[in-house]
């Protein structure tokens, strides 16, 4: 499975997401923006990206091969995760409400969800005014046309 770096830091951002299709998504966002980021694409190795990277800011996909909906919350909460955790979902927004409630419960720190499918114009507010202390992540972009993902 394909595990991504790309260092210059100034705030370390992970994608957590066994679609890769969706990691390269969000990279192609952040990419000119200066912001570490690490790609995570296959559930074996969460663990150690975790503990090598130490990441302020989490994109998690909440449907992950190996877990049941929500569960790689419990998973995070057991490895007493402290980073801020912004979910990525294909669910349906009230199955996304339940695992925020249920993260915040687990004494994560959830600061948003972003549901698929979703526009560039989504990922780009959710990268620029959702996440705290993550103020404009993606400066400069080019023009870009409304996808979906």
């Amino acid at each position: 499975m394909k595990e991504n770096t790309y260092t210059k830091k100034l705030l370390a951002l992970m994608i957590i997401d066994d679609d890769i299709r969706i990691t390269n998504l969000i990279e192609r966002a952040i990419r000119k923006s200066g912001v570490s980021f690490h790609s995570v694409n296959d559930p074996m190795l969460i663990k150690s990206a975790l503990a090598k990277f130490d990441p302020e800011i989490i994109f998690l996909d909440l449907c992950m091969e190996g877990y049941s909906e929500g569960g790689i919350l419990h998973y995070l909460a057991s490895l007493d995760c402290d980073s801020k955790i912004y979910l990525i979902s294909g669910l349906g927004r009230s199955a996304v409400e339940v695992c925020q409630a249920e993260g915040v419960r687990l004494n994560l720190n959830i600061v948003g969800a972003l549901t698929k499918p979703f526009t560039q114009d989504d990922l780009d507010y959710a990268l620029n005014s959702r996440l705290p202390g993550a103020d404009k992540l993606t400066p400069n972009l080019p023009e870009h046309r409304p996808e979906i993902f």
